[in-house]
């Protein structure tokens, strides 16, 4: 009974569980994985710009290093996403980070098209966004896509 219960609610907490499914290509590398602290992709170009500048104090080898408690998927799984992103309601965004080409690719969950930008463009926008301790979530948020 008590196995059945934890079941259950491994299931419920699976099933409210959010998170942006990353692909990461660098030095000829490719890593995918998904994040549930890193959602959106105006967090994830935060993250790409404090990394590419040296800024994150535990100093990783690779980009896809400086993502904390990843999951690691499948190279299908990840297709299956890009193909619908709506085939997992869980997923808030697909981010493809080619560091290799200077580009990253992003498609969020309100629609499904995806968005290519360079990662300069990403970096600028998100200092942007972020140069004020004070502003919301939202104001950041509109910034961010502003300036992109």
């Amino acid at each position: 009974m008590i196995e059945r219960e934890n079941a259950a609610e491994q299931a419920r907490l699976e099933a409210a569980r959010r998170f942006a499914v990353y692909h990461i290509r660098e030095n000829g590398d490719d890593c995918h994985f998904t994040s549930d602290y890193f959602l959106s992709p105006m967090q994830a170009a935060y993250r790409y710009r404090l990394y590419d500048r040296g800024e994150l104090s535990a100093a990783p080898e690779t980009f896809a290093d400086a993502f904390i408690e990843t999951n690691p998927v499948s190279l299908e799984y990840f297709g299956k996403v890009c193909a619908d992103i709506h085939s997992d309601n869980r997923v808030t965004a697909l981010l493809e980070f080619d560091l290799d080409e200077g580009r990253v690719s992003v498609c969020d969950s309100t629609d499904n098209e995806w968005q290519t930008y360079s990662l300069h463009d990403f970096s600028v926008a998100a200092y942007k966004a972020f140069r004020s301790d004070y502003r919301s979530e939202e104001c950041r948020r509109e910034i961010f896509n502003s300036s992109l």
